[in-house]
């Protein structure tokens, strides 16, 4: 199959191939434009590498190596999950599970707001339940995805994703994780109003240059990609950047936020949330955790300080730079934990 003529009919050979041989359970396919491309699939199988032209079984040398990603706040939306937690038993038991954990730090019982019952206190909207309902969300679908078999290689949750994202790799069990959740909702949902995110379409550096022109509070909150960054900041000042941007030709939108995350605006919490995480027990992640704000594989001594937590609340966001590490470990596909899709874009 490696060394057909060069002049063969790649038609003629694939016909011959599927109805001249036996058919045994575990089978190879390629696909190309022509016998180069088919060849060079075939080549990487038999190395046992990765090629995106050749499909085996999961078991095979060429196995999919999944990372999972964790986005932050801002996708939730009031009967999220409703459907999932009527017909998967796996989901509906993690969504109750962690329900009940995250319940023993809230006012109010989450799962009710979560699937959008008539009775339920409380709004998506807020801080203070929107990041617990995103974690209770996404432990759920983690469960599920894991229920089919899919495991994770490495893990990435952006911003507040990565609270999900370490319960998942182990790194806490979930009673912390719970009480680490609704710890950040809480304090950063009792902060002033007033502040704004926004994405714009721009460079992480031309942000900078149109910041150093400016003495204010606006910080870059996050990069994403190379021409999509968060700002944060208080609103006025964030509307008057996003409109400069926006009349250069660049395309703006503001987050379904209700705090300037990663922006001075939260400094006045910092040192009461990293007091409440003083009896949290950390663990080395049992599979490989990505941290969003260094860019790096997270081990224990960094992650198992409430430090860390602390500056990764006020810190910008690596993405771009995480995603790169992501890629390193050899993965070849990427699930999103979400009700709504947004780190895939």
């Amino acid at each position: 199959l490696l060394a057909w003529p060069a002049d063969a009919d790649v038609a003629d050979f694939c016909f011959t191939a599927n109805s001249g041989r036996s058919h045994f359970a575990c089978r190879i396919a390629v696909s190309g434009e022509g016998a180069l491309q088919l060849a060079e699939a075939l080549a990487a199988v038999r190395r046992g590498e990765f090629h995106p032209g050749a499909f085996t079984g999961v078991d095979g040398p060429v196995a999919p190596q999944v990372g999972f990603l964790f986005p932050g706040q801002g996708p939730q939306y009031v009967g999220m999950g409703r459907r999932l937690w009527e017909t998967s038993p796996v989901f509906r038991a993690t969504l109750e599970r962690a329900s009940r954990a995250l319940d023993a730090f809230l006012p109010k019982p989450i799962l009710p707001l979560i699937l959008g019952e008539p009775d339920a206190q409380g709004s998506l909207d807020e801080t203070s339940f929107a990041q617990p309902a995103m974690f209770a969300i996404e432990s759920a679908l983690a469960a599920l995805w894991r229920s089919w078999g899919v495991e994770p290689a490495a893990i990435l949750g952006h911003s507040f994703g990565e609270y999900a994202g370490a319960w998942v790799a182990g790194t806490v069990s979930l009673e912390d994780a719970a009480l680490m959740v609704t710890a950040r909702a809480r304090l950063t949902g009792g902060l002033a109003p007033g502040g704004l995110m926004t994405v714009v379409e721009a460079s992480e550096e031309e942000v900078k240059a149109v910041l150093r022109t400016r003495d204010g509070l606006t910080t870059i909150a996050a990069a994403n990609g190379p021409r999509n960054t968060v700002i944060s900041g208080p609103r006025a000042e964030v509307e008057t950047i996003a409109a400069e941007i926006a009349a250069r030709g660049g395309r703006v939108k503001e987050l379904r936020v209700s705090n300037a995350f990663h922006s001075p605006l939260i400094d006045p919490i910092l040192d009461a949330f990293e007091s409440e995480l003083g009896a949290v027990v950390f663990a080395e992640p049992a599979v490989t955790l990505v941290s969003s704000s260094r860019a790096t594989v997270a081990n224990l001594s960094l992650i198992g300080k409430p430090r860390y937590w602390r500056e990764h609340m006020r810190e910008t966001v690596r993405f771009a730079d995480a995603m790169q590490v992501m890629q390193a470990q050899g993965l070849t596909h990427y699930v999103e934990l979400s009700p709504h899709p947004v780190l895939l874009g």
